[in-house]
């Protein structure tokens, strides 16, 4: 991440404007990447809090009532104020959206060692707008999603894509789903690199190796958890090689759940 160094250096340094650029494009880089490890990629658009619009009848218009809060649009952070919009309901010719709103202020002129005078105070906001265009250029849906919502679908939409074991990869040693009214046996990784296994297996004639992970789905060392084996619990290691495996073997016949197994790859 960038970083912007002002004391310590022989002379002093003169801070100018496009050092100011440098700390802005260091947030945005530590802010996207927060979120891009959850797949969030800088250009989206989203609202961050406040931004509640609520929409009342008016007569022949529609109010679109917006509370203050924080989006962000296009790969930029703004504030929002509280505003009102209306459009003609009948026929609806216009959408209603997020659009930048920005202003020079012109009460706060700066001298440059030139002597010449400008206006170096910009005010970025984004106001509620009505438009009649389809696409403006730069834009966001007044009920744009928070990023609290973009974040729940990204992890529901990971973990809910369980690999299931039986073909790719395949059961070992005899072993294979209980069946029944049990849940059969997968897998799955989630945007924090955490494994899940699930199912209920069994095998006439208990043997090692289960079944294998595939590459990407193993952990770094290996990790034994106690599973419920019938009436008492047996040791499931699964090592770095990928093999979910019974550790303490017996004669016995009884399903073991699998469901107690989680890990992260990084660990």
């Amino acid at each position: 991440m960038n970083k912007l160094k002002t004391i310590g250096e022989i002379g002093g340094m003169p801070l100018e404007l496009d050092d100011i650029e440098w700390v802005d494009s260091s947030v945005r880089e530590a802010f996207y990447g927060l979120i891009s490890s959850l797949g969030i990629t800088a250009p989206g658009s989203f609202k961050l809090s406040g931004c509640e619009v609520t929409i009342t009848p008016n007569g022949g218009n529609d109010d679109y009532a917006c509370t203050e809060g924080y989006i962000c649009l296009k790969g930029e952070v703004y504030k929002v104020d509280a505003c009102t919009v209306s459009i003609d309901n009948s026929p609806h010719t216009q959408m209603v959206i997020f659009y930048p709103d920005v202003t020079v202020d012109l009460s706060k002129p700066k001298t440059f060692e030139d002597t010449s005078t400008h206006y170096c105070y910009e005010t970025r906001k984004a106001v509620l707008k009505a438009v009649t265009q389809a696409s403006p250029s730069i834009y966001m849906d007044y009920n744009a999603p928070y990023l609290t919502e973009v974040i729940r679908n990204k992890i529901i939409a990971l973990e809910s894509n369980w690999t299931l074991v039986g073909t790719d990869p395949a059961f070992e040693s005899g072993w294979s789903n209980e069946g029944g009214s049990n849940e059969v046996a997968a897998f799955r990784i989630d945007a924090f690199e955490n494994v899940t296994l699930k199912g209920v297996v069994t095998s006439a004639d208990p043997k090692g190796n289960i079944f294998r992970l595939p590459a990407g789905y193993r952990p770094k060392y290996i990790r034994t958890y106690p599973c419920y084996y019938g009436t008492t619990h047996v040791a499931i290691s699964v090592d770095t090689a990928g093999y979910v495996k019974v550790e303490d073997l017996s004669n016995t016949t009884e399903p073991i759940d699998l469901s107690l197994i989680t890990f992260n790859t990084n660990h």
